[in-house]
Formats: structure tokens, sequence, C-alpha cells
């Protein structure tokens, strides 16, 4: 269990951006939470992520997922959740954008720019400016530390604003 508290600061953020990010990776076998405690002025205060390890033995998955399906068995709840993953890989692998990113990696980006944002650092920063201060970059460069991309500020940058726009598209007010 990681644990954050604001403010936040780039090393800080960077680190925290990279365990986002493996939280989020979606590894079959893997529980990951991620809990935040918000203050009365919307500023996010805490940052929690507990990844925990609930095992499965993907030999035996694989092989009763076959016998459920070769023989019109009942598939159990793990079995399901196998198929599941495998399916979402193969989707995935059809969804991939230009430069090989998935389309979660997209929310994922979201997520760690909100979140820094809610711990006193700004989304972005002005595109001219070489310093590294913004939520944008410490998620590029934790994009850059485990091989993902988009790893460049602008790319991170361009995903964000895509997942934020999308999201405040979808939103409509109730009422």
């Amino acid at each position: 269990m990681t644990s954050y508290r604001s403010l936040i600061n780039y090393a800080d953020a960077v680190d925290l951006a990279e365990k986002i990010i493996t939280a989020h990776s979606g590894d079959l076998g893997w529980n990951s939470k991620i809990n935040t405690t918000w203050d009365d002025d919307g500023n996010i205060t805490e940052v929690v992520i507990d990844r925990k390890w609930v095992g499965y033995d993907e030999p035996e998955l694989r092989n009763a997922a076959i016998e459920s399906v070769q023989y019109d068995k009942p598939l159990s709840k793990e079995s399901q959740h196998y198929l599941l993953r495998i399916l979402w890989e193969a989707k995935a692998a059809e969804c991939r954008t230009v430069g090989g990113q998935k389309p979660e990696t997209h929310g994922t980006i979201y997520i760690i720019v909100y979140i820094l944002s809610h711990m006193g650092m700004k989304a972005t920063r002005n595109d001219a400016s070489s310093q590294k201060t913004s939520a944008c970059d410490a998620a590029a460069e934790a994009m850059r530390r485990i091989g993902k991309k988009p790893n460049s500020f602008s790319g991170v940058k361009d995903a964000y604003y895509k997942k934020r726009n999308e999201y405040h598209a979808a939103w409509k007010p109730v009422g």
C-alpha cells in the first residue's frame, strides 16, 4: 500500500503516476484500488493505492474454460474473468491508435492528471516552457520509465484533453 499527501512535489508526482499506471494495467491475478481523501476545498489530501495479488493459475483456467465451452458446461466465475480478459486484450489489440497506444491509456492519463491537479500541481504548462512542473510532465516521465506511450509532454497533454473533453461531453446535468 502506498500513500501520498498533498501538496506533492514533482519527484513524488512521477512516482505516484507510475504506481497509478501499474495499478491500472489490468494484469490478471491482481486486484488494484485507488482511494482518495478530499478536503472541504475540493483538494485531494491523500491517495492510497492498494494492489494485492489474488492469484490465478493460467493453464488451469484456460483448460477449464476450454472444457466448459467445448462440452457446454457452465463457466466458473474465474473462467469467465479469464475469457473476458483474453477477449478484452484481443479487442484492445484491434483498437490500437497511432503510435501503439491503447485506448484505456488515455483514461489512465486523465486519472493521473486529475489526481495530481487536485494535489496542488498545474494540469499542464505553456508549450513553450521547458521547465517540467505540470501533472502532464509527471505522467509523461512515468510513461517513459515504464516504456509506454504516449511518453512526451505533448502526447500526454493531448491524451488528457481528449479524454477530458470526452467526459465533459458525456456529462449532462440532471434537472
